[in-house]
């Protein structure tokens, strides 16, 4: 599967101030914040831009972007899996492309793209 991973989309976005203090109040968060994140989606999708910007227990934080619009979201996660059932999608649900286990790795350092 590792030669047939296909390229993650990489559009970076710097977090704002205020989306930086939204998400440094979560409790109990699972990483320290990055100002910048990267697009997990595959290259050349359709639509706007998604990114994780944090997780704590069973939510995650993404954000969403486009040209002139922005938004934190705490989305439903895609059900799908691969190597029956022990590899799981981590982006959010009805996402455009190729499913998380089936992309290269991304260059977030808080991805939650499998490498």
């Amino acid at each position: 599967m590792a030669g047939s991973r296909r390229p993650v989309c990489e559009d970076v976005i710097m977090l704002t101030n205020a989306e930086l203090a939204e998400l440094a109040a979560i409790p109990g968060p699972a990483h320290e914040l990055e100002r910048a994140l990267f697009c997990e989606l595959e290259a050349e999708h359709p639509g706007g831009h998604l990114a994780q910007a944090q997780a704590a227990g069973d939510l995650e934080w993404w954000l969403c972007w486009q040209p002139g619009t922005r938004e934190l979201v705490v989305p439903d996660l895609c059900p799908a899996t691969a190597d029956g059932g022990d590899t799981v999608c981590t982006l959010p649900l009805a996402h455009p492309g190729a499913h998380s286990f089936g992309l290269a790795a991304a260059a977030s350092p808080n991805s939650s793209t499998p490498a």
